[in-house]
C-alpha cells in the first residue's frame, strides 16, 4: 500500500469491519559353563575373577584367533590378503578405545557424559529439554558472543552475546529479536513520520540501550522500519489488527516479507471481488510457521508454492530497524481495551498460533481462490500490489 494515497488508506479501512538423556544400554553376555558360588559382600571384588575352566576356554579361543590371523596376513603368492580387508583391520584397530572407561570423580561413566553433552549439540535429532521454547530452539544450545559490530544508517549496531542477555532479560524468556540492537535515531523517525505520513497523535521512541523489542513499555508497541517499506501504515489497518490478533503474534514477530504477504492478499482479493479479504481465505493461500533458527519469529509458506510474487529473498537489516510505537498506533480514537476483543493486536511476544492445514472454507470462497491462482505472476507481485 505504499503507493495509496492516505484517503485510499482510510477507505480501505472503512470497508473492513526426555532430555531424552542418552542413556548408553551396556549389556554383558557371559560364557560361565555353570553357576558360581555368591561370595561374601566384603570380598564382592573376588567374584569378577573368572574360574579356572574359564581362563582355560578364553586361551584357547584367544590362541585360535591369534593363529587366525596370522594366516590371514602371511603375505604369499597364493593367500595374499585382500588389500581392503587389511585397511579395515587398520582402521578398527585405531577406532577401538584401549580399555573401558570407568566412573570418574564428577560422577557418573564418562561415556554418558560425553551422551549428555551431545544432546545439547543443536542436531537436528535431539529431544528438547526444559530450555527450549515453544518453536523448539534450545537457547543454550552454544554460547553467542557479542559480535563485532556494523553501521547501519551510520549508527553503530551489535549482536548482544548471551552473557548480556541473562542480565537484561534475568528469568524471563529470551528471544532472537532481543539479540539486536537498534539503529534508529531520533533524526531517522522523523523521516520516517514524513515519507509515511505517519499522524502527530502516534508517538515515536528511540529505544534505549537495554530495551528489549520482546517487552515494550506500557501502551507501546516494537515495529521495524522496514514494514512501513512493506505496505504497513499506522493506525493499523483492522484487516491487519484481526489478522495479528487471530494469529496470536505481536507485530515484531513477523518478518517485512509477511507483511507484503498479508497486506498484497487482500488488495488482490479487494480489487477482484469488492470484498474484504475473510480470513479463512488467506488461511487457504498460506501457512504460518516459525522460523527454525530464531526463535520467536514467524513466517507465511504458501500452500501451492508462492501466491504473492516478487518478494525479496532476505532482508539483514529489519532487525536492527525495531523502534516503539505509542499514542494512538491502533485506530483513530479508540484505546486498546475499546477495540473488539478480536482486534487487540499483541503487544509482547507471544506464542504464535501455526497451522499445517487449510481450514475449512465454503466452496465459492475456495472458487474464487483458484481463480486468483490462476492469474499471471506480474498481476500477483507485491510490486504492482502494494
Amino acid at each position: 500500500m505504499s503507493d495509496i494515497s492516505d484517503s485510499e488508506n482510510v477507505g480501505l479501512s472503512e470497508s473492513v469491519d526426555a532430555v531424552s538423556t542418552s542413556s548408553i544400554s551396556s549389556s554383558s553376555s557371559g560364557g560361565a559353563t555353570g553357576p558360581r558360588e555368591r561370595t561374601p559382600d566384603h570380598l564382592s571384588g573376588l567374584s569378577d575373577i573368572p574360574s579356572e575352566s574359564e581362563q582355560a576356554n578364553a586361551a584357547s579361543r584367544g590362541q585360535e584367533g591369534a593363529t587366525r590371523l596370522a594366516e590371514i596376513l602371511q603375505v604369499g603368492p597364493s593367500t595374499a590378503p585382500d588389500r581392503r580387508f587389511v585397511e579395515d583391520l587398520d582402521r578398527a584397530a585405531q577406532k577401538r578405545p584401549a580399555s573401558v572407561p570407568g566412573p570418574t570423580a564428577e560422577g557418573g561413566n564418562a561415556a554418558e557424559r560425553t551422551a549428555s553433552q551431545a544432546s545439547t549439540s543443536g542436531r537436528s535429532d535431539e529431544v528438547a529439554s526444559d530450555s527450549t521454547d515453544p518453536s523448539g530452539e534450545d537457547i543454550h544450545a552454544r554460547e553467542r558472543p557479542r559480535t563485532r559490530g556494523s553501521r547501519v544508517n551510520d549508527t553503530r549496531v551489535y549482536r548482544r552475546a548471551d552473557a548480556e542477555m541473562v542480565g537484561l532479560a534475568g528469568d524471563r524468556p529470551v528471544y532472537t529479536a532481543d539479540y539486536y540492537t537498534s539503529a534508529v535515531t531520533p533524526r531517522y523517525l522523523a523521516a520516517l513520520r514524513r515519507e509515511f505520513s505517519i499522524p502527530d497523535d502516534v508517538e515515536l521512541v528511540v529505544p534505549g540501550p537495554n530495551d528489549l523489542p520482546s517487552r515494550p513499555p506500557s501502551g507501546h508497541i516494537a515495529l521495524s522500519a522496514e514494514y512501513f517499506r512493506a505496505g504497513l501504515r499506522l493506525p493499523f489497518h483492522p484487516f491487519l489488527r484481526r489478522a495479528l490478533t487471530s494469529f496470536n503474534v505481536s507485530p515484531v514477530q513477523l518478518n517485512a516479507n509477511a507483511y507484503r504477504i498479508l497486506i498484497g492478499c487482500y488488495v488482490l482479493w479487494a480489487a477482484k471481488f469488492s470484498e474484504t479479504l475473510p480470513l479463512f481465505a488467506f488461511q487457504n493461500l498460506y501457512r504460518m510457521k516459525t522460523a527454525p533458527s530464531s526463535k520467536g519469529f514467524y513466517y507465511f509458506q504458501g500452500f501451492k508454492g508462492t501466491f504473492i510474487t516478487g518478494c525479496p529473498d532476505s532482508d539483514k537489516q529489519f532487525k536492527h530497524l525495531w523502534f516503539y510505537a505509542g499514542g494512538r498506533w491502533l485506530h483513530g480514537d479508540l484505546s486498546y481495551y475499546e477495540l473488539p476483543a478480536s482486534e487487540r493486536v499483541p503487544v509482547a511476544f507471544r506464542r504464535g498460533y501455526v497451522w499445517t492445514r487449510a481450514p475449512h472454507a465454503p466452496a465459492q470462497t475456495l472458487s474464487k481462490i483458484e481463480e486468483l491462482r490462476e492469474l499471471s505472476e506480474p498481476e500477483r507481485s507485491q510490486h504492482k500490489l502494494l
